[in-house]
């Protein structure tokens, strides 16, 4: 049985893509760059590192991108602070907590994100009490697609990689997820995911609201892996 559910949270859990993407494109035009909503798409779920160098790429290596990082930061939190819990949760991920705490499940998130920042924004969406862990990018050397840090969740929640299943947004989350041995249950939000990252998913969902039976169908007796 998989009981443990290792969660992404960006895209996943809470509507805080849109924000993110959008204060990229503010921080950019504070420093003259101009970053577009599409070149960050690209970059979601990933690391740091990842972004940092997809940056680099497109505006040079003088592109000073700690600068422009900080006041994306500080937009996106200024924006996030204005939001209610029910803003900052994706539809349905309260109720599916909640039914999934029921049937005895635990759960830990995976996420890019800082860990001090994560908690805050779970502990603003009126979540937080759910996670017995939090690994975020900075806790490991290699961030998302790596499986390093679904790997470290597992650890942490003191279970098998084999015995967990993972919900996420984007390929990142996927790769990750899928390479660390995971069974994945994909909810896409703005990233783009094309049918080779589909293809590693036991199912793939319009919305949160059906993450409940997809988890049991995976843990039914008589599985038989299929995607949607």
């Amino acid at each position: 049985m998989r009981k443990t559910i290792i969660f992404d949270v960006d895209g996943t859990l809470l509507e805080t893509e849109r924000i993110y993407t959008d204060s990229w494109v503010i921080a950019g035009t504070r420093f003259g760059y101009e970053i577009t909503r599409d070149m960050m798409l690209r970059t979601r779920g990933y690391s740091v590192e990842a972004t940092r160098n997809l940056l680099r790429d497109l505006f040079g290596e003088e592109f000073p991108f700690e600068a422009v990082r900080e006041a994306r930061i500080e937009a996106s939190e200024e924006e996030i602070r204005k939001k209610t819990a029910e803003e900052l949760l994706k539809p349905f991920v309260k109720e599916t907590l909640k039914s999934l705490d029921k049937l005895g499940y635990r759960f830990a998130v995976a996420t890019s994100t800082g860990a001090e920042m994560t908690k805050d924004h779970l502990v603003r969406a009126g979540i937080f009490h759910y996670f017995s862990a939090i690994v975020s990018g900075e806790m490991v050397q290699f961030g998302k697609p790596h499986p390093e840090i679904f790997l470290k969740a597992a650890e942490l929640a003191g279970a098998k990689p084999e015995d967990c299943i993972a919900v996420g947004d984007s390929p990142a989350d996927v790769l990750s997820a899928h390479n660390a041995g995971m069974e994945v249950i994909l909810v896409p939000d703005l990233a783009k995911n094309d049918e080779k990252t589909r293809s590693l998913c036991f199912k793939v969902l319009d919305s949160f609201e059906h993450v409940t039976d997809a988890i049991e169908e995976i843990n039914h007796p008589k599985n038989k892996r299929c995607k949607k």
